[in-house]
């Protein structure tokens, strides 16, 4: 017989995208219990308030007296919640739950899909694939690839987008910096070591196969652009004949560097095939009236 509290108890479950069972854990009962819950029977007193505070609601709101109201912002943060108490493989069920909702985000930019539907199953495809909104506040960005996917989220600054950007001498020396395959090779190498690990300049020259002093060039440029949050540190070990070496680490996982290479896989491997972009913006991602660090000024030498 259904009741009240079982209607509720189901809607909140369905609500949080969680089974039957998943949720007897949480509360430490058999999913037999949880089962009879929703078929019209009623739990222990004591487990009203932990059903209660599971689902962010009051216990009154469990018999649907004053339902409690709660943001959607509440609500997504009880359904993360809940996707990590209630897994073994919390990070895996997490990114995924996560990479559901960034969809959803971009299907709703598309006034005419209504529902919600799963990402289409790409296994069989070659092509690349995105979903893309663009409107005079900020862009977002998600690919669908089968093998590698991403999302990027763009808040447009109040000053634009080209004024970020305007330091054009560091910008063209990274990338100049990147433009040479053995730099680019040591911070691939780099990227390899976990936390913790370190590695010197010799090792990584005979493990490459590059000169030492090439390893040790690329070294003292990714040295020099750290910030108060460094990208690499270097530290000095004493070795064997009491002399010192200099060994290098990542602060982290480095994920500046793996976001500006993603944004060169973006680039080079245009999307080709399913394609859903709504665009609504008036003006260019530049303003040209922004650019005037672009121009040829009196003291840089002539591009060769």
């Amino acid at each position: 017989m259904n009741t009240v509290f079982s209607r509720q108890i189901q809607k909140l479950r369905k609500q949080k995208g969680i089974t039957q069972e998943q949720l007897a854990v949480h509360l430490g009962v058999s999913a037999q219990a949880v089962s009879k819950w929703e078929n019209g029977s009623y739990p222990d007193g004591d487990l009203l308030p932990v059903i209660a505070d599971f689902f962010g609601v009051s216990i009154d709101s469990l018999y649907g007296r004053g339902e409690q109201a709660q943001s959607f912002e509440q609500q997504t943060v009880n359904h993360f919640h809940s996707v990590i108490e209630t897994n073994k493989n919390s990070s895996k069920e997490w990114i995924d739950s996560l990479q559901d909702l960034l969809w959803a985000a971009q299907l709703s930019s598309w006034i005419e899909c209504k529902n919600y539907y799963p990402i289409p199953d790409f296994k069989n495809a070659n092509g690349s694939y995105s979903a893309q909104f663009f409107c005079n506040e900020g862009i977002t960005y998600m690919r669908l690839n089968s093998d590698y996917r991403f999302f990027t989220f763009l808040k447009e600054p109040e000053e634009g987008y080209a004024k970020i950007f305007s330091d054009i001498d560091s910008l063209t020396e990274l990338f100049g910096f990147l433009s040479d395959k053995v730099n680019l090779k040591v911070l691939m190498y780099l990227m390899s070591l976990n936390l913790g690990e370190v590695s010197s300049a010799a090792t990584i020259s005979e493990l490459l196969g590059y000169p030492i002093e090439k390893v040790e060039s690329a070294l003292k440029y990714l040295i020099k652009i750290n910030g108060p949050n460094v990208l690499i540190s270097d530290y000095s070990v004493i070795t064997p004949d009491n002399k010192t070496e200099k060994v290098y680490g990542l602060r982290g996982l480095t994920p500046e560097a793996l976001i500006l290479l993603t944004g060169a896989y973006a680039m080079l491997n245009q999307p080709c095939g399913y394609q859903n972009s709504v665009g609504i913006r008036d003006f260019p991602l530049f303003n040209r009236k922004d650019l005037s660090f672009i121009k040829w000024r009196n003291n840089e030498k002539e591009d060769k």
